[in-house]
């Protein structure tokens, strides 16, 4: 099966890890955010801690795998030397995607040991740790074009995203006229909490 455009590791609806050809038989992909890492500081003298916020640490993203056929012993060596070449960490960073999340893209890179415990005869089965630097999962980029043809005018943009995320704003004048006064401004949506 092809790999989706821009794509290195695709878990297909048959939950196949292509181009490995792996059956993933689950994933970790259960987590709301990624561990978080507070930055706090005790000062002795002083009752509790000083609070310095806190930062995602990376994503941590294990597939439990299996071979989806039987090989003979020199077949599964061969196999398992195939499968290395395409998870090699000095490759640098690939892009992951489900499936059942076709919008979604995961920047992963191996990290770790493949611990193959549990080999048979004619298969093996393992769990293949990437990790995410990045730990933030990507959705595809959307454009939206406005044509502003007097002024005042106001365009709302907003991210589907539940991270803050800021807007390239790219500006053509496709006209001769020169634009003069033009303002981009920010404006931070207020959520009150409690009551």
């Amino acid at each position: 099966m092809a790999l989706p455009n821009g794509v290195d590791f695709y878990v297909n609806e048959n939950r196949i890890l292509e181009p490995l050809g792996l059956v993933v038989l689950r994933d970790s992909r259960v987590d709301l955010f990624p561990r978080v890492k507070e930055r706090i500081e005790e000062i002795p003298g002083r009752h509790s801690e000083i609070d310095f916020g806190s930062k995602f640490e990376p994503r941590i993203l294990e597939l439990h795998v299996t071979v989806s056929e039987e090989f003979s012993l020199a077949e599964r060596e061969k196999r398992k030397r195939e499968i290395a070449r395409h998870l090699n960490h000095t490759m640098g960073t690939k892009i992951l995607v489900f499936a059942d999340e076709p919008d979604k893209q995961y920047f992963v890179k191996y990290s770790g040991i493949v611990d193959i415990t549990r080999q048979y005869t004619s298969w093996f089965e393992f769990t293949i740790p990437f990790k995410c630097s990045d730990p933030y999962i990507y959705g595809k980029e959307r454009e939206e074009e406005f044509v502003v043809t007097q002024s005042p005018k106001e365009l709302n943009i907003f991210s589907k995203g539940n991270m803050e995320a800021y807007p390239t704003i790219v500006l053509l004048n496709k006209g001769g006229n020169t634009v003069n006064g033009f303002i981009i401004q920010y404006y931070e949506e207020i959520i009150e909490v409690g009551g």
